[in-house]
């Protein structure tokens, strides 16, 4: 009899081993699982990226102004031809360091220069990102408090505006240029030439939002602009709080103050009617870097700058001949071959995601920056890209079809 009781319990004791081995079991193969599914989730948009065709469009970048290499001003054009997967004609990705026209730097502060003029491949876009050049202080000493110093290198050039005119003209290459692509140290003769083929007028203004204008409290205020206010006004640079800087090519400068000459929180950049015809949405962001007053001569405005200006804001630029429309991106067309002008330091990015190869990335990190507000990187995210993305697929649709530009 005890001997059936002790058996008895031992088949109970294996019953509830099993079955508790059971449960592990269970429980380990929901936990592997759910890590396989997060796995491939994760995975997901990488090997849709790889599966997206690939589309060959060489594009020429033109960036001189590049005092380190972080190349932030041609970075975010980069990151987006490589994100939407167009390739140079070789099959490769672009490379930031290497696949650009203009100023090289180099390690121990020598650096080498690629000339435009002396390219001879055949592109299928230009894309002009800046040409204000690298500057001494910049290059050799950093140069935090923004003063001025010699030119190394910079500034469009005769042979590279005649460049450009060619390949235009009569080979019927689009063209994008953005600020800084004419202003100084450009000649006056060449940012005609130049601002002549995008169809655009530019009246020697610039402005940037400052959120702070105590230069103790915000550093990134230049002292040659501290320095000439303080010439043209006989006062002291005793300003604080938020504020426009308006400076001309000629030095003037005139600031417009927060809750006396504007109302808001800086600059608005927005599709007119047509941009929205033509981009085929509705889009509004913020913009908070510098931007050139240029009007439309034979071009077509696609996207304007609002400043939130009052009665005594808009007095201010009636006295300085400047008017109240602030166009932020035309289209000009000429031999059926647009050129896009962006008044806009846009492809300007310190830094952009790593991952590229990951498809749906772009849409990821817009609904970011809409949680994130006004964040200095919100515009590349909510404005650049879903531009540069439709303005790409144009470009890149007219170079593989027989179709002529409408």
């Amino acid at each position: 009899m005890l001997q059936l009781v002790i058996t008895d319990q031992l088949q109970a004791n294996d019953d509830h081993k099993n079955q508790n081995k059971g449960q592990v079991f269970m429980k380990n193969k929901r936990i592997y699982l759910s890590i396989a599914v997060v796995l491939f989730l994760l995975f997901l948009p990488y090997i849709a990226w790889q599966l997206d065709s690939e589309k060959k469009f060489d594009v020429l970048i033109l960036d001189k102004t590049v005092p380190d290499q972080t190349y932030q001003e041609h970075k975010g054009i980069t990151w987006v031809l490589n994100h939407y997967k167009y390739l140079k004609n070789d099959g490769t990705l672009y490379d930031l360091a290497q696949d650009y026209s203009g100023f090289h730097p180099q390690e121990e502060k020598q650096y080498h220069i690629s000339q435009l003029s002396e390219n001879m491949k055949e592109y299928d876009l230009i894309y002009m990102a800046d040409t204000y050049g690298v500057y001494e202080n910049e290059y050799y000493d950093e140069n935090k408090e923004g003063t001025r110093s010699e030119l190394i290198y910079g500034g469009l050039t005769d042979e590279e505006v005649a460049y450009i005119e060619e390949k235009y003209i009569s080979q019927h290459v689009p063209v994008i240029a953005e600020f800084n692509s004419f202003a100084s140290p450009t000649s006056p003769e060449v940012e005609q030439r130049l601002t002549s083929l995008l169809g655009i007028q530019w009246n020697g203004w610039s402005v940037r939002y400052f959120n702070e204008l105590d230069p103790e409290l915000k550093s990134d205020i230049p002292q040659w602009i501290i320095k000439n206010y303080e010439q043209q006004t006989n006062e002291n640079w005793n300003l604080s709080g938020s504020g426009y800087v308006f400076v001309k090519n000629d030095e003037s400068v005139l600031v417009l103050k927060e809750g006396q000459d504007f109302e808001g929180e800086g600059i608005r950049f927005e599709f007119n009617e047509r941009g929205q015809e033509f981009f085929d949405t509705s889009l509004s962001s913020h913009y908070d870097y510098w931007f050139d007053i240029v009007e439309s001569d034979s071009s077509e405005v696609l996207a304007e700058y609002s400043l939130g200006l009052t009665e005594s804001g808009k007095q201010h630029l009636s006295d300085y001949d400047i008017e109240n429309t602030f166009p932020a991106v035309t289209r000009n067309i000429k031999s059926k071959t647009p050129a896009y002008y962006f008044a806009g330091d846009y492809a300007d990015m310190p830094v952009t995601p790593s991952i590229v190869r990951y498809k749906g990335m772009d849409w990821l990190n817009k609904m970011i920056s809409r949680l994130q507000g006004n964040a200095s990187h919100s515009f590349f995210y909510r404005a650049y890209l879903p531009m540069m993305n439709i303005i790409l697929q144009e470009e890149y649709d007219e170079k593989n079809s027989d179709i002529e530009r409408d």
